[in-house]
């Protein structure tokens, strides 16, 4: 539920000094009055996703004079129903001073405040009053919608062994169907549906140089498909009086991710725990997902002419990268293992009359690192591991921009992060292990910006988290 003081005449100037945590300094102390906090309104919601699957697959083998030959068929058959409800209720005259209100004494972001509130417990017995409130809207269906997904696929591949080599070549053919079901902004029924096939080559060639040293290069196609919300017929259309078309809308024309994929890599395995690789990638990409603006955009046959909020498929994108592996171990159980990846990643996209501009692979960071320390040994499994990114792409023009007015002030950036966790294992016997878990030693928040660090978007301070567990094995 929420309160509201609408008198600007009571507001405040805020502060950047740290754009991550800015402040307000009210102009009048009784800005946060709870009698000056008006009743706004009070949201109940109800959220049901069933998710049904059926599958059957089949697979037969065979040695021959050409190799182990493999071949089988899936199908797959998945419905999702979304039901999503929520109602909205105003009190004429009512504000939080007919309730119990209360601050937070201790808020941990110097200078801010953390306004007056009711509890929770307030809020949740106030479903018990809405006979005297106003419904203030009521949307019982604008998000729900309902899609059926078939996928069908056969494949045949065969691993032939040679004296210092290995062979694994292979083709799939995937076919999928979706039927899709929404409402539009006046609850009539939207529906839209669509078929497309993939062909999925791959070659595998795995060279050993000697017992410990091996050269290993693969070639393979993969596939991607857009998800059920982004591909529903969810709509809302707003007719300007001048004929402008603006909204938001689901996108049934998504196409699915397409990658080729080049994989090389020389690969040492020593003795025990010893291990170290160097491995080169390039993904050739089409169609990536991009959730975005369009000013311009006829979707599901919807004209808009003013800006539509949707996904997109890109262009052609590509990632190269560089990646290094090393792990050692000692005798008496303790072990260290690192990792490094290197990114350089592109994505373009045709606007206005095949303009064209270009960014970096969205949610994709150029540098990722791990590095792990642990003891195995015994009854006992610990690791305690550190795990670094660099920034990345998150959204591409904000509310006030669209696809063909992309800068660097209206694309969110996800700030660099690093965090370090503890897991530590104890094997009580062969059927019980005690488990012990702490994500986020560090502490560390996650900072979205938009284009530069100054320019705050949002800030999230999730706090440690510690589980403790036993499994027991039958």
């Amino acid at each position: 539920m929420t309160f509201r003081n609408d008198d600007k005449a009571l507001g405040g100037e805020i502060y950047w000094t740290n754009p991550k945590r800015p402040y307000l300094v009210a102009y009048d102390a009784t800005l946060r009055d709870p009698a000056n906090l008006e009743f706004d309104a009070i949201e109940m919601w109800a959220n049901i996703s069933d998710d049904e699957e059926l599958s059957f697959e089949f697979n037969a083998e065979k040695e021959t004079s050409m190799g182990l030959v493999k071949a089988g068929f899936k199908t797959r058959s998945r419905t999702k129903d979304v039901n999503d409800y929520i109602i909205g209720y105003t009190w004429d005259g009512a504000t939080m001073a007919d309730w119990d209100s209360g601050t937070v004494n201790d808020w941990f972001f110097a200078n801010q405040v953390f306004g007056n509130h009711v509890s929770g417990a307030t809020v949740y017995a106030m479903r018990n009053q809405v006979a005297q409130m106003d419904v203030d809207f009521e949307d019982a269906i604008s998000r729900d919608f309902t899609t059926d997904e078939d996928i069908s696929a056969v494949y045949v591949q065969d691993t032939i062994e040679l004296e210092n080599a290995v062979v694994i070549a292979g083709v799939r053919y995937e076919h999928t169907k979706t039927d899709s079901k929404a409402y539009d902004q006046d609850g009539n029924r939207t529906s839209s549906d669509k078929s497309y096939g993939f062909w999925s080559p791959s070659v595998t060639v795995k060279y050993f140089i000697n017992d410990q040293v091996q050269l290993r290069a693969a070639i393979w196609r993969g596939l991607s498909r857009p998800g059920f919300t982004q591909t529903a017929p969810i709509t809302s259309v707003n007719y300007g009086t001048a004929g402008d078309v603006s909204g938001s809308v689901g996108n049934p024309d998504l196409k699915p991710y397409e990658a080729t994929n080049f994989d090389l890599s020389l690969e040492y395995y020593g003795d025990d725990m010893a291990y170290a690789a160097i491995g080169l990638f390039r993904k050739d990409i089409k169609n990536a997902i991009y959730p975005t603006l369009q000013k311009v955009a006829t979707i599901n046959d919807i004209a808009f002419n003013d800006g539509v909020e949707t996904w997109i498929n890109s262009g052609d994108s590509y990632i190269n990268g560089l990646e290094l592996n090393g792990q050692y171990g000692w005798d008496n159980g303790l072990y260290l293992a690192a990792n490094l990846t290197f990114t350089d990643s592109e994505s373009e996209f045709k606007f206005e009359d095949n303009s064209v501009f270009k960014t970096p692979f969205r949610k994709l960071a150029e540098k990722a690192a791990n590095i792990s320390v642990g003891y195995d040994k015994g009854p006992w499994d610990v690791r305690l591991a550190g795990n670094y990114r660099s920034d990345y792409i998150d959204w591409l023009a904000d509310e006030d921009g669209d696809i063909g007015n992309v800068s660097n002030n209206n694309t969110r950036w996800v700030a660099p992060f690093m965090q370090f966790d503890l897991v530590a294992k104890y094997k009580v016997n062969e059927n019980l292990t005690a488990r012990f878990e702490a994500a986020n030693l560090n502490n560390r928040p996650e900072y979205y910006y938009w284009g530069n660090k100054s320019q705050l978007s949002q800030y999230d301070i999730y706090g440690k988290n510690y589980t403790i567990g036993v499994e027991y094995t039958f």
